[in-house]
């Protein structure tokens, strides 16, 4: 199925509500000032033994301050994801992950179809939560890219509901841009590199309130957020559809 910017705008205030805001703090919305870009990314990821996770989301760069000391932001580049690993996997889960990019230069890497590689070497740590039941992780990734030590890590936070009974795996994968919704949302022509350095180009109007909530986050530390309701339907954190591997 096509997703159009409604339903992006929709998973990535998702993101942000799931994994920045959450009552178990998985990461705290004040981390996207300390970082040179960020991705919020949706995905399903099924695993037997060898895993697969498929996605997407947007990149977004922060850039210089502007004439009032406040950082400002590009406008979002649509983006999807594909990881495959090989290790002892079981299981199936939803999953919101913020990603923060170290330096510019990693976030060109993603917004030009950069590879990564890291590992998930852990059982997820179940929230005490029953009503949401989620899964929280932390991990770092190494993007596929000549940079200097430590700069080619990225920082991923994710909270997840599903049931992955053990996942230790390692994978690689890439995360790289969607040229047609590229060319809907901004015109023919237009490059992901255009996006991040243009200080004209203007958001789809459905990511409004995502650009709002950063504009109050430079301004006063963490805003109220109210809740975010798409111009289509979509589904729930909480309903997450049924494993394929049931049948």
């Amino acid at each position: 199925m096509k997703l159009n910017a409604e339903q992006y705008a929709h998973d990535a205030w998702r993101c942000l509500e799931v994994v920045g805001m959450s009552e178990e703090h998985v990461m705290e919305p004040s981390r996207l000032q300390g970082c040179k870009g960020f991705l919020l990314l949706t995905s399903k990821k099924t695993a037997f033994l060898g895993t697969v996770e498929t996605g997407h989301g947007i990149l977004i760069e922060c850039r210089e301050l502007d004439d009032r000391a406040r950082r400002v932001y590009s406008a979002p580049v649509p983006v999807t994801t594909t990881r495959i690993g090989m290790g002892t996997s079981m299981g199936y889960e939803k999953l919101y992950s913020i990603m923060l990019l170290k330096c510019h230069e990693a976030v060109k890497h993603i917004a030009n179809g950069g590879g990564l590689e890291g590992s998930d070497a852990e059982v997820p740590h179940a929230s005490k939560d029953k009503v949401h039941h989620t899964h929280k992780h932390h991990r770092t990734v190494m993007l596929d890219c000549d940079l200097m030590p430590g700069e080619n890590e990225a920082t991923v936070f994710s909270a997840s509901k599903g049931v992955m009974i053990a996942d230790m795996s390692f994978s690689g994968g890439s995360i790289g841009p969607d040229k047609k919704l590229i060319a809907e949302w901004y015109g023919e022509g237009v490059r992901p590199n255009d996006i991040l350095a243009s200080k004209d180009l203007v958001p789809p109007a459905a990511f409004d309130q995502l650009y709002n909530f950063l504009r109050d986050l430079e301004g006063e530390g963490v805003p109220d957020m109210a809740p975010c309701v798409p111009a289509t339907s979509a589904p729930a954190f909480e309903a997450v559809a049924e494993s394929p591997m049931a049948h």
